[in-house]
């Protein structure tokens, strides 16, 4: 059923992220260099915005976008709640044409030359 489906792929989130976490943990003590030091940013380029609260929800709490229209839909569910990531040459292109260039945090805004 649906709902099964769902706390499933919830578990799946949960356990890849505590994973690639210990992944990151091995490589960096390896490495000689601090865990913590290191900042896990998952890519939301083809999720939802409830994927990605579940992703947040799991421990991410940095999230990196590259289309326009998808940083928008997320925003405006999930606001400041996780640290946005930005391709910022694409952004810095295509938000002047959109006519919701406005909603977004200025942070996401094209710089003026």
């Amino acid at each position: 059923s649906y709902c099964f489906a769902v706390v499933l792929e919830v578990k799946l989130i949960k356990d890849n992220v505590k994973r690639v976490m210990e992944e990151i943990a091995r490589a960096a003590v390896s490495s000689g260099r601090n865990p913590e030091d290191i900042t896990l940013v998952g890519v939301t380029k083809t999720v939802t915005y409830q994927q990605a609260k579940e992703l947040m929800d799991a421990g991410v709490t940095n999230l990196g976008e590259n289309r326009v229209q998808s940083l928008l839909e997320k925003y405006e569910h999930l606001k400041d709640a996780p640290v946005w990531h930005c391709d910022d040459i694409k952004c810095r292109f295509d938000i002047p044409f959109l006519p919701v260039r406005g909603r977004l945090p200025r942070r996401f805004q094209p710089h003026r030359l």
